[in-house]
């Protein structure tokens, strides 16, 4: 079963982010208590809270099946037909110290790795638009298309299937709305995981030469599977 979705509201998927004009509200509404708009800042504060909450609501709503959080994924996307977008590959001269990034902004992806020092990036999207791929000494870097008929560059839903070489140093993968899975070679030693509004899913058990994992979510959800080493680093939980 293929799923195929767009980004109708990719805004949202941020709207979290706007905590702090709560604040902002508080503060107009102690400045102005004494004047005629003394209701201006109790209104900004509900409206505010209205529409986060209700982002939420939806993001639980469409799609997903798992559980609470696993609807974010399509968070702003609805469905449309798609169309396979013309690979891409190349390799990576000094993989055993390049990084992957990977960036789902709208759908799905998954990261696996392959032999040698080559990749790939192969799957669909909205229009067939082709994602963004950057490929240089330092690593590799791949992020959603932007659509070819949105006036304002907004980005488009795509399903990515990611091969880097196995002895990559370094993964940094964020989720903006949508879902990721990923599973890592031997070499991999660092991890840096971002997620606002959708959920991930890292395998890391052949990882032996782990040493770092740091992982923010936002109104999402994230998973590891750890080797059986030492492991540092950090996790920060807003909502999720």
């Amino acid at each position: 079963v293929t799923g195929v979705q767009t980004c109708a509201l990719p805004i949202l998927a941020g709207i979290w982010r706007l905590w702090p004009l709560f604040l902002v509200a508080a503060g107009l509404g102690v400045l102005l208590r004494t004047t005629r708009l003394h209701d201006l800042g109790g209104i900004l504060a509900a409206g505010l809270g209205g529409l986060m909450v209700g982002t939420l609501l939806a993001g639980a709503l469409v799609g997903g099946s798992g559980g609470w959080f696993d609807g974010f994924g399509p968070l702003g996307c609805m469905p449309v037909d798609g169309e396979a977008f013309p690979a891409r590959t190349g390799t990576l001269r000094s993989a055993g110290s390049a990084v992957v990034d990977v960036t789902v902004e709208c759908g799905d992806a998954t990261v696996a790795t392959g032999p040698g020092d080559g990749w790939s990036v192969v799957g669909r999207s909205a229009d067939g638009a082709a994602p963004r791929v950057e490929a240089g000494a330092g690593g590799l870097s791949i992020r959603g298309p932007v659509g070819s008929d949105d006036p304002f560059g907004g980005v488009r839903w795509a399903h990515l299937d990611v091969v880097a070489p196995a002895v990559v140093d370094a993964y940094v993968l964020t989720v903006k709305a949508g879902s990721l899975s990923a599973t890592a070679g031997d070499g991999l030693g660092r991890v840096t995981a971002t997620v606002d509004a959708g959920s991930l899913l890292v395998d890391l058990a052949a990882a032996g030469g782990l040493t770092s994992v740091s992982a923010t979510v936002n109104a999402g959800a994230a998973s590891f599977v750890l080797p059986d080493a030492s492991i540092h680093g950090s996790l920060t939980v807003n909502a999720g």
